[in-house]
């Protein structure tokens, strides 16, 4: 320690030595290091006698060789010098030769190794090494984050100390090895490859003994993956097999047994894994209680177990509810708890949840786990393993949280401590100064960590390098800088490391105009159809699409073109991106020219062969898997590589000329060792990447996924770094949130890409996954200054709902987007007030928003003025401009969704756009001159007298515009259908060779419900078979006097003559005139079946058929569980009491639910789920219906009696008028 007497001086720095130590002071700073091993003993800020850093345990620096050996400073005692400002020392190790030389700057210090390795090769070197502080007096450590998940975060000293045992603040796994397994189950299982591709599984001979019929149809025939099989010796209970070995059996051990699934678990297998459990538990036939583990703040699913712990949850509540209460289930949320139920034998079974983790005490490993699960399973119960290897890991309450990224994909190497003793950064210099593809200058990748223990807080960087033995390599310089700002340190880190062309010089100026106000779309469809749809996109938009591609999506790369034959001709392709240009849009295709696919080889591929691909430091290939679609990575430096990316680059700027080049995952890659020959190094593969964007960036205006600090140099737009940030919908099974990682107090948002490259590059969310599709994703949005994205396909935009949506989105980023996108970020603060993840403030250029990210209410001020922000609002003000979203306006105070406006200033008059219902009665702020009358013209030609008075301006939205309603004849207005004559049939469709799919309620089915309800014996109606699509067309045609209802049993499919577009128009036309169609189940024509001679012939229509009605379908695994159903009080007026109580008492898969979002398009709802409505009915237009039942195999004693009493209540009731319009719509008027 510096003595507490030791005076900061302001002269030039000069290294002494005092005794023990080596000093450098500075009119900023105090250094000192010792003597003996040269680790920093000390740094102290001007101001301040505490230090806020020191060496940790490695000393002054660190190596880690490729045979695994280390070596540091610490014991090293080195030879060393003074000249002036700049300290050398030089360690001597028969591992290796280590120098140093430490400058002293007025306000930081430069740290220069080389290393020199004697016997093995060197992959890592940190300089310095790990650094601790006293974690007591932080204030926050400002962090980078892995560029596909966030910004950035800083983290509060909580986040360094010691977190309760008794209130874990979360849990982590800790290697326990195979040790647990084989004590348990008696011998090694069978470990296959990690990326095993799923084989089929079949019941084996025990499984009717173990398992209910239907759990044994639902998986004979199946896939799954089996990569951890048991041996057959170590069993003596199979139930399902496979090619691989056993899927799913179990040991047992004493009276009970030990059940396991033999692999990892996806989203594909998750359906599987809950029926075999659920299902053995069933067949058991017992009572008794059944434990499962939910431990509190642990992570919602487990490693290589991808059921969710509420999926076990709804899964085995399920279980207690069919089995009349015989199977009860309680949750363990402790371990303690759990090891009490384990010893006190009063339990049927234990299920968990976690997977390869095991649940264990905070201190030891896993044995008195072990051992109370021997003792359960010995004397009667049964416990359930659901994926993996089981008990190789230790899951255990964190003591201490920790963090560990790479670089790249981690946005900077960057580090900084705002302490209550002072400022420090920690940050490399490595200016890319250097043309592209020179092999004398290399990038450096590396890592950065922090966390805590019970040494206190650290943090350290290091460089991932390669250097052979007998070799030497020097360092990039890496800086210390003292007393600045997060923010000024991040403008000197972009400054030191060569990061600084704007987005303005990165694009021509009218094209960078247009981009800015332009919302990115992803627009899928066919070529045709994107370009009959195009009138109805906002203009400008970007259009990303990646539907053209050659051989579909991750198939046949580096080959893109020609088009893929369901999406259009290459004429077709040509003729779309013509028209969108010409109309003011912008295009954006996608490609990917960062790995090679295989299944099936592109021709490129089978051209080259093997050649171009990256070799790992053993030589191996590295294969890489999304989804169901692999590949390879490849070599950046390999000739092929470069010319397969240079054709696809020429084929979209000369070809098929674009705006922008959307390269996937260019931001979004980690660093990789690459022995390929050709490489000049095996840490280039990196630079090879880098060299590819700045040689692309040169020719057109580059976009990609993620992205980090060096990539922001040459991309114009970054399309991530938010997956664990903001809360999109339908988030892959992978996402975890930082919300649900760590508690509020330990961590907060800090935008560190915004602080260095908000003015280099757009910033939205990623290109394929996240979308702006409700108003708490806006917020964080617009509080983060990211651009604006939405998804639709061409046939949508048909849709009034989601077309007005996409109109509001394009008007916020035309008036608040565009207006900060390519400026600096200069002011950021992330306020924890409120039920939620609290309030974003940022000052982009000349743009102030602030974000409401509580689910309430919340009350702010921005400046002077006090706002009360809607839940889920914004408040963005700029030269000019007013965008908000508030709860109140003066003293109106508007319902859960507030008022939503845009008001611009001019010179000669005010815009005003609302996004608002018809006829709506609104207020918006009003900051012009406070005049007795002011006249509102809208677009529709209506103006609107108004006042200003006390900063409010109050108005009424126009009417909706005309749209054609189709109301009953005046004779059958008044008229119940029993009362028509002759009397209208119903139809069922039973057309031969046929079957439902995600149904189990055949047409057989529905037409003995139908003969046996009133509607028959009662009504006489006449019930009949439609059997032939022709049959139906001329039924259609007919209309409601004949045909009051129609019934599809066939799910997802639907029966079509001449076209599925013109069979859904016949459909159309005949609800909108009064019929009554039901679809019974999935997605509703999602797959339209033609009548052929031999058969029928099937189309995949996917989301088009809908969207082309212009409704949405909510979303769902495949593999979702039925979940508790309710009966809104609009459904229990349509379906009576006592069948809404026996509805209510039922479960049901909602997983294609019709959405119940503010925006999406008025119905009835009959039956509702957890997020979306299970049944209930749509207008069209006209005064009949469209009844939908929105899930995979729904529950025939939910869906028969609801379709019976609505057909009854329909036909015993004059038909209720079309519904009026309830649409939020963008309503433009100028105020003068």
């Amino acid at each position: 320690m510096i003595r507490r007497t030791t005076q900061i001086s302001p002269a030039a720095p000069v290294w002494r030595q005092e005794k023990d130590r080596y000093i450098v002071t500075t009119g900023t700073y105090a250094l000192a290091l010792s003597v003996a091993d040269g680790s920093i003993l000390s740094l102290i800020a001007r101001g301040s006698q505490k230090p806020i850093l020191r060496s940790g345990e490695y000393g002054l620096w660190h190596l880690r060789f490729r045979n695994g050996d280390k070596l540091s400073a610490t014991s090293l005692s080195p030879q060393t010098e003074i000249r002036g400002n700049t300290l050398y020392l030089r360690y001597s190790h028969p591992q290796a030769l280590v120098t140093v030389q430490v400058i002293a700057q007025a306000e930081y210090i430069d740290w220069m190794g080389e290393v020199s390795p004697h016997t093995e090769t060197v992959l890592d070197f940190a300089l310095p090494a790990r650094c601790r502080f006293d974690h007591t007096q932080l204030v926050r450590l400002v962090c980078p984050m892995d560029g596909n998940q966030s910004v950035g975060a800083a983290f509060t000293a909580s986040f360094f100390g010691q977190q309760p045992e008794d209130r874990p603040s979360a849990w982590r796994p800790a290697p326990a090895g195979p040790d647990g397994y084989i004590r348990l189950f008696g011998g090694a299982l069978v470990q296959r490859a990690d990326d095993d591709p799923p084989v089929e599984i079949e019941p084996a001979a025990q499984a009717s003994r173990w398992l209910p019929e239907r759990v044994l149809a639902g998986i004979s025939g199946a896939r799954a993956i089996v990569n951890r099989p048991s041996r057959r010796e170590h069993l003596d209970v199979v139930l399902v097999d496979s090619p691989n070995g056993v899927y799913f059996g179990a040991r047992q051990m004493g009276a009970g047994y030990l059940w396991r699934v033999g692999g990892r678990v996806e989203s594909a297998q998750k359906g599987i894994v809950r029926s075999l459990v659920t299902g053995v538990l069933e067949k058991l036939g017992v009572q008794g209680r059944i434990g499962l583990i939910v431990l509190t703040n642990a992570p919602r699913s487990g490693g290589w177990a991808a059921v969710t712990i509420s999926e076990w949850q709804e899964s085995l509540q399920e279980l207690e509810a069919s089995s009349g209460g015989r199977l009860r289930l309680q949750q363990f949320h402790s371990v303690p708890e759990l090891l009490r139920a384990l010893r006190e034998g009063s339990y049927l079974a234990v299920i968990n949840p976690y997977g390869e983790w095991l649940p264990a005490p905070p201190r030891g490993g896993i044995e008195a786990t072990l051992e109370s699960i021997r003792y359960f399973v010995q004397n009667g119960g049964h416990w359930f393993e659901v994926g993996g290897y089981p008990f190789f890991y230790a899951l255990q309450p964190v003591q201490y949280f920790s963090i560990r990224v790479i670089y790249p994909p981690a946005f900077a190497d960057f580090l900084h401590w705002e302490t209550q003793a002072g400022n420090v950064s920690l940050y490399r210099v490595q200016p890319r100064n250097w043309q592209p593809w020179d092999r004398e200058h290399l990038f450096i990748p590396g890592w950065l960590a922090w966390g805590g223990d019970e040494n206190g807080g650290y943090a350290e960087r290091a460089f991932g390098t390669y250097v052979p033995a007998g070799s030497s390599w020097r360092a990039p310089v890496v800086r210390v800088h003292v007393g600045k700002t997060a923010q000024q340190a991040l403008q000197m880190y972009a400054k030191a490391n060569g990061i600084h062309r704007r987005l303005s010089q990165k694009m021509r100026r009218p094209l960078l105009e247009r981009f800015k106000r332009a919302v990115l779309v992803y627009y899928a469809g066919n070529a045709s159809e994107k370009l009959q749809a195009l009138p109805h996109l906002p203009v400008p938009s970007l259009i990303h699409f990646a539907d053209y591609l050659k051989g579909g999506f991750d198939k046949e790369y580096p080959d893109h073109l020609p088009p893929h034959p369901g999406f259009g001709t290459t004429q077709e392709l040509a003729a779309f991106l013509r028209e969108a240009r010409r109309r003011g849009h912008l295009v954006m295709p996608y490609t990917n020219p960062t790995w090679w696919c295989d299944d099936p080889k592109g021709p490129t591929f089978q051209r080259e062969g093997d050649a171009p691909l990256l070799r790992t430091l053993d030589g191996q290939l590295s294969r890489e898997r999304y989804g169901q679609n692999e590949g390879y990575t490849i070599c950046f430096w390999h000739p092929a590589v470069q010319r397969a990316n240079r054709r696809t680059r020429q084929q979209f700027t000369e070809q098929f000329p674009v705006d922008i080049l959307f390269q996937d995952q260019c931001g979004a890659r980690g660093w990789l060792y690459d022995t390929n020959p050709v490489s000049p190094s095996p840490y280039a593969y990196t630079e090879g990447l880098l060299s590819m964007v700045a040689e692309d960036s040169a020719v057109v205006p580059l976009s990609t996924e993620s992205g980090w600090d060096q990539v922001a140099e040459y991309e114009s737009q970054l399309c991530g770094m938010a997956w664990s940030l903001i809360p999109t919908e339908y988030a892959p099974d992978w996402r975890t949130l930082l919300r649900e990682q760590f508690p509020p107090h330990a961590w907060e948002v800090f935008p560190l890409a915004q602080f260095l490259a908000h003015d280099k590059a757009a910033m939205v969310m990623h290109d394929l996954g996240q979308f702006v599709t409700n108003r708490e994703v806006l917020a964080w949005v617009l509080g983060l200054g990211f651009g604006i994205s939405a998804r639709v396909s061409a046939t949508a935009l048909s849709c009034d709902s989601s077309r007005e949506w996409l109109r509001w989105l394009s008007r916020l980023q035309q008036s608040v987007c565009a207006r900060y996108i390519g400026e600096p970020l200069r002011a950021f603060r992330h306020e924890r007030i409120g039920k939620g993840e609290g309030i974003l403030r940022a000052d982009f250029g000349r743009v102030r928003v602030v974000a409401n990210l509580n689910p309430h209410p919340q009350q702010v001020t921005v400046g002077r003025q006090g706002v009360f922000l809607a839940s889920f609002g914004y408040y963005a003000v700029g030269e000019g401009m007013l965008a908000a979203n508030l709860q109140a306006a003066g003293k109106r105070v508007f319902d859960a969704e507030g008022v939503s406006f845009v008001i611009e200033n001019r010179s000669s008059h005010a815009d005003l756009w609302v996004y608002a219902r018809a006829g709506e009665s609104l207020a918006v702020p009003w900051q012009g001159r406070q005049r007795s009358t002011l006249r509102l013209h809208w677009d529709s030609g209506v103006t609107f007298q108004t006042a200003a008075r006390d900063g409010t301006l109050s108005l009424t939205t126009p009417t909706a515009p005309a749209r054609q309603q189709v109301a009953p004849p005046a004779t059958l207005a008044k008229r119940a259908p029993r009362d028509w004559m002759p009397k209208p049939a119903i139809g069922v469709l039973d057309m031969p060779g046929l079957s439902p799919v995600w149904s189990t309620i055949t047409p057989e089915k529905w037409l003995r419900a139908l003969q046996a309800s009133r509607l028959t014996k009662e009504w006489k109606v006449p019930v009949r078979a439609i059997s032939s699509a022709a049959e139906l067309n001329r039924a259609l045609d007919a209309g409601v006097t004949r045909w009051f209802a129609i019934v599809n049993p066939y799910g997802e499919v639907f029966p079509a003559e001449g076209g599925w577009a013109s069979m859904l128009e016949r459909i159309k036309r005949y609800v909108q005139n009064g019929g009554i169609w039901w679809e019974t189940a999935g997605y509703s024509f999602f797959i339209a079946s033609y009548p052929q001679r031999d058969g029928w012939r099937q189309e995949v229509v996917s989301t088009r058929g809908m969207e082309t009605l212009g409704l949405p379908v909510g979303g769902g695994s495949v593999e979702q569980p039925p979940e508790p159903l309710l009966v809104p009080e609009e459904g229990r007026r349509w379906l009576g009491e006592r069948l809404s109580e026996q509805v209510s008492a039922r479960r049901s898969v909602v997983n294609r639910g019709l959405p119940r979002s503010p925006d999406a398009p008025p119905h009835v709802a009959l039956v509702s789920g957890q997020r979306d409505d299970f049944i209930g009915g749509y207008r069209l237009g006209g005064w009949g219906w469209l009844w939908r039942i929105g899930g995979f195999y729904p529950n025939p004693d939910v869906a028969i009696p609801v379709v019976v009493a609505v057909l009854e209540r329909l036909y015993s009731q004059p038909p209720p008028p079309p519904q009026r319009d309830t649409v939020r719509r963008v309503w433009h008027a100028t105020i003068t």
